[in-house]
């Protein structure tokens, strides 16, 4: 559900740039256009904490001076990250809606549910550019993390909570 939401806005975006401008416009150089690759996930060693199992990165949206990715691991996280916050504002949690979430077996819902109260204990409960969201999303992302031993921890259980998520 969030990930065809997040194409479905990167299509919008594509469609609405205007085909005229972007002939009009200098086309870069050979040196401009080498584009660096996906990044790989962190490693066991910078971290401390296993690179994450939650496939690669895949470009979804290419332009001339940028690439857009899509990761399953980022794309559960904001969902997770989102029912979290739902829940601590007392509101439904916006992926029970629909067929799908009634769809799962009761072990899928379970870890979901589980995984979404953690988060709204813990990283809902910080602001946007806490050291809690920031490990999470940097870790994501493949980001070398020097951490201390309360953060491999807070990381470690987070990652816990996304991968018994993963299947709903």
């Amino acid at each position: 559900m969030v990930k065809r939401s997040v194409l479905l806005l990167l299509a919008l975006l594509a469609a609405a740039a205007d085909p005229a401008q972007a002939a009009r416009e200098q086309q870069p150089n050979d040196a401009d256009t080498r584009r660096p690759e996906a990044p790989k996930g962190s490693s066991e060693a910078a971290s401390g904490v296993p690179a994450d199992d939650f496939g690669p990165r895949q470009a979804v949206l290419e332009k001339p001076w940028f690439r857009f990715y899509s990761h399953f691991g980022f794309n559960l996280y904001d969902a997770v990250l989102t029912s979290a916050t739902e829940r601590r504002a007392k509101r439904a949690d916006p992926l029970h809606e629909g067929g799908c979430f009634g769809a799962l077996v009761q072990e899928e819902r379970s870890a979901w549910d589980a995984a979404v109260s953690y988060y709204a204990e813990t990283v809902a409960a910080t602001s946007d550019f806490s050291r809690e969201r920031e490990i999470i999303r940097a870790h994501l992302t493949g980001a070398e993390l020097s951490l201390d031993d309360d953060d491999r921890r807070d990381l470690r259980l987070s990652l816990l909570f996304l991968r018994a998520a993963a299947p709903a």
